[in-house]
């Protein structure tokens, strides 16, 4: 282990590194810091690397652009070591690199080994006895220079990774449960994906808290100053939120008229021209309007139906199935079947093998464990 990074900038040092590791064959431990608390969208604004005997930090905002990482995240690359990829996962699919190739989770690992707390800090603690300062997790890492305290941070959160690897991936093995995490980890990477797309196709106002129970003509008073928020935000690259508040902007779309009327009802820091973006929303929301119909699918539900007490019904029927087989075969419930597979299998309702194949997650390997008995019991419940 080196805690001590070298700090690399440009784009041909990070393309020499990127090919050395690739033609060792050896896992990587990779972590990447994002902007997401502080710009608009999210972007990759520090990646580390370790080795087993070296760490680098790698400055993207010194590259032309992130295609030298690239060789990393393809099919053909190492073993990736990840603690909670979800995240980083999401960041490499909204960048052009996308997340293939060979990955291990250790936060997924522990998971499954039955680990409650499975942030970094508490299994490496756990597991190696170290303590790791997370004094710097909302930093704003767009800021430069990286000075020597945060090189020293950034190692922290690759250094240990191929300790917990071997210690957990060895636990994995002995517990027969490389199957399981693998699919859950292709699982997540999956998820991040589905993440960035449905964000992408989600109109702004369906991103705003507190909307659920509003009726149409309420929403679309929402969807007029949401869309002024977004467009202002995207200029200052800012989060919508911290721009006007997702209760701020509620109330703006409750009282449009006193928008119009008083400056100060106003909540954000913008130049007279986007002011009067606000204002031409107010002014929108004034008029008789409805949502287009390509966002009416947006709109939440809130009431229960018949449809959801059958759904109910079978999660617990699932659920029961679940904590009978952890118990007898002594693995962790999630192991045995993970919360997003018993959700997914009340809403599909798979009938045959073949259907049960397609439930995200699930896995060949649960099919032959548990396919049977699920099949069955999804048949009683209906």
């Amino acid at each position: 282990m080196n805690e001590h990074p070298v700090l690399l900038e440009g784009d041909a040092p990070v393309r020499a590194l990127v090919s050395e590791l690739v033609r060792s064959n050896e896992p990587i431990a990779v972590d990447l810091e994002a902007d997401g608390m502080w710009a608009f969208r999210s972007s990759i604004r520090v990646v580390q690397l370790a080795t087993r005997t070296a760490t680098f930090v790698i400055d993207p905002t010194t590259m032309s652009d992130l295609t030298a990482l690239a060789a990393l995240f393809s099919a053909q690359a190492p073993v990736t070591i990840f603690h909670d990829v979800s995240s980083d996962a999401r960041l490499l699919w909204e960048s052009p690199l996308g997340a293939a190739g060979r990955i291990f989770d250790t936060q997924v690992a522990a998971r499954f080994l039955g680990f409650t707390r499975l942030g970094l800090a508490a299994i490496a603690e756990a597991l190696l006895g170290v303590h790791l300062d997370k004094g710097l997790q909302t930093h704003d890492w767009r800021k430069r220079p990286l000075t020597a305290d945060h090189l020293r941070y950034l190692a922290g959160d690759v250094v240990h990774l191929h300790e917990l690897y071997d210690i957990l991936s060895a636990r994995i093995v002995e517990a027969d449960l490389t199957d399981a995490v693998l699919e859950e980890t292709r699982y997540v990477v999956s998820q991040a994906l589905a993440s960035v797309q449905d964000f992408r196709a989600t109109p702004a106002w369906a991103r705003v808290k507190g909307i659920g129970g509003l009726p149409e003509a309420q929403l679309a008073r929402v969807r007029s100053f949401a869309n002024a928020r977004a467009r202002i935000a995207a200029i200052h690259d800012v989060p919508e939120t911290r721009l006007i508040a997702n209760d701020a902007l509620l109330w703006m779309s409750r009282h449009p008229q006193a928008v119009l009327e008083d400056a100060k009802a106003i909540r954000a820091k913008c130049s007279a021209e986007e002011r009067e973006w606000i204002l031409e929303a107010a002014r929108e929301a004034l008029r008789p309007q409805s949502l287009p119909e390509e966002e009416r699918s947006f709109i939440p539900r809130h009431e229960r139906d018949a449809e959801d007490r059958v759904r109910q019904r079978l999660e617990s029927a699932l659920t029961a199935f679940r904590a009978a087989e952890a118990a007898a075969s002594q693995r962790d419930l999630q192991a045995v079947l993970p919360g997003h597979c018993v959700r997914d299998l009340a809403r599909l309702r798979p009938q045959n093998t073949a259907e049960l194949q397609e439930v995200p997650g699930f896995g060949h390997f649960r099919v032959e464990r548990y396919g049977t008995a699920i099949l069955a019991l999804l048949a009683v419940e209906l």
